[in-house]
């Protein structure tokens, strides 16, 4: 008896989730328009939420951390992009080692 094998039609377009070189990617992306001691910025945070959503939808990243003064918070812990947050997602991501031969961590400021 011959197994019978249904392909799926071709498509013109490749995810690129379902072509990866890497195990597991993850970013820190911080848009900051409002400094207290340097002048202002006007697109920084909207550019770290278009990097954000690329790297998301288009690049496949398993996990990206947004720090910006309008985020909102993660499971009730703040995602403002101040000193001591950016300090405990750190720490807690690398509290234990997780990352191997060909994955990737990125810090987008």
């Amino acid at each position: 008896m011959e197994a019978q094998v249904r392909l799926r039609p071709p498509t013109n377009r490749v995810d690129p989730r379902a072509v990866r070189y890497w195990m597991t990617s993850e970013a820190i992306v911080i848009g900051v328009n409002n400094y207290e001691f340097l002048q202002s910025l006007s697109c920084a945070r909207q550019d770290a939420w278009a990097m954000k959503t690329f790297l998301e939808r288009e690049v496949g990243f398993d996990r990206v951390y947004y720090f910006a003064e309008d985020a909102l918070a993660v499971n009730g812990v703040s995602m403002k992009p101040t000193r001591n947050n950016l300090r405990r997602v750190m720490r807690d991501t690398f509290a234990k080692p997780f990352m191997g031969d060909g994955d990737n961590f990125l810090v987008l400021f």
